[in-house]
């Protein structure tokens, strides 16, 4: 997450990514599932259960692509791309060929500053979300008719993340503190997110149905400024909305998913036991390398947050069939690793993907995947998934 820098109220300049919430709560915690969890599968049985995946298409150079926030598919297979530098959403046809933008830049109607989450609802309306500008957009189906807009701001807080609960009017928001210079050092510690159950009449169902510490952060306060960039080693908490209807998070810290209900009780989970890699001084500079011109300031504040292991697991997305996509850490250079589990613990299979690939969507048999090329621009690919072998 870049940094960004005000003398009164700090707005995130972009968010971790669509999929990383928050902050994790403690491995043990009492929201953990029950049960002391079964063990992660071996390399063979990993091996055995390996799914097939087909490359479809990748995007080329006609598709720009800054930092995609996500990616959803309509019924006739059509994606929509929502991009932190594209102020429109991109579609394109189920081949990979663009088809359309939708919307535009700007503060009226269907234009945008920053497209921080895309849904396609039941009926093929589509849901965008600018958390630039609180504003949750629904389109009607197959057009740019704007057909309604939800106002999401809050008092003390910002919705980084807007969900719909499939075939309701439920919204499922997350919300954050802002960084504010005025404050001091010690307001940087102990901040939480908020998971609320909103309708999109912005009626609160439920206020608080998950509480958890916000994201760790790496903060610089001077002269009345306040610098804010991403924890490289943070360890992150992911919410899903399934399409059960159920909410699903994880903390990165445990290979654990939990599910809850819209009305606050617990509906089970799984954990996995697991030994997270460790992180090397290689891995430090790396991070250091990669804040760019930002390196040189947050270098110390790096070093001290470095922890003895990575998270145990990079993110989760849930399917359309119910299942978690867990993705497992891996060495610079090595394939990206995902583990498919149904929501009750049981084994599904796993998938290897290219060193760097992240899966942001599985819908039906496809599966699609983001990653960077060798000259460092972003693709999406899209696989056939089949059984394991």
């Amino acid at each position: 997450m870049p940094q960004y820098r005000t003398r009164t109220t700090c707005r995130p300049a972009l968010p971790c990514t669509a999929l990383a919430l928050g902050a994790v709560l403690a491995a043990c915690g009492p929201d953990a599932p029950s049960g002391n969890g079964s063990n992660l599968p071996g390399a063979e049985q990993r091996e055995n259960a390996r799914l097939t995946l087909t490359e479809l298409f990748r995007t080329d150079e006609s598709v720009a692509l800054t930092a995609v926030q996500g990616v959803d598919v309509d019924s006739r297979g059509q994606l929509y791309i929502g991009d932190w530098g594209n102020p429109a959403v991109i579609v394109l046809s189920p081949e990979g060929r663009m088809v359309r933008r939708i919307g535009g830049k700007g503060q009226g109607p269907g234009e945008f500053a920053n497209i921080s989450g895309v849904q396609v609802l039941p009926g093929d309306s589509l849901q965008v979300y600018d958390v630039q500008q609180d504003r949750l957009t629904v389109f009607a189906p197959g057009g740019d008719e704007v057909a309604y807009t939800v106002d999401m701001s809050a008092e003390g807080g910002i919705a980084h993340g807007v969900q719909r609960v499939p075939g309701t009017d439920r919204l499922v928001a997350v919300y954050r503190r802002p960084f504010d210079s005025r404050e001091s050092s010690g307001a940087d510690a102990g901040r939480s997110d908020v998971v609320r159950v909103l309708t999109v009449g912005r009626q609160t169902v439920r206020d608080s149905l998950l509480v958890y510490p916000s994201p760790e952060a790496l903060v610089l306060r001077a002269a009345g400024a306040v610098s804010v960039t991403g924890n490289p080693f943070g360890r992150q908490a992911i919410v899903r909305v399934g399409s059960d209807g159920r909410v699903y998070h994880a903390y990165t810290d445990t290979l654990a998913v939990r599910v809850t209900t819209l009305d606050g009780k617990s509906a089970g989970g799984f954990t996995l036991r697991n030994d997270a890699p460790q992180v090397t001084d290689e891995d430090v500079a790396r991070a250091v390398t990669a804040l760019g011109p930002r390196g040189a300031r947050f270098r110390s504040a790096v070093e001290e947050a470095a922890p003895r292991t990575w998270p145990a697991m990079r993110t989760f997305v849930m399917d359309d069939r119910g299942r978690a996509w867990i993705g497992l850490p891996s060495a610079e250079g090595q394939p990206s690793e995902w583990l498919v589990y149904q929501a009750d613990g049981r084994f599904v299979g796993s998938a290897q993907l290219p060193a760097g690939s992240t899966v942001m969507r599985v819908a039906g048999s496809r599966l699609i995947a983001l990653y960077t090329d060798e000259l460092d621009v972003p693709r999406l690919v899209a696989y056939r998934v089949d059984d394991a072998r």
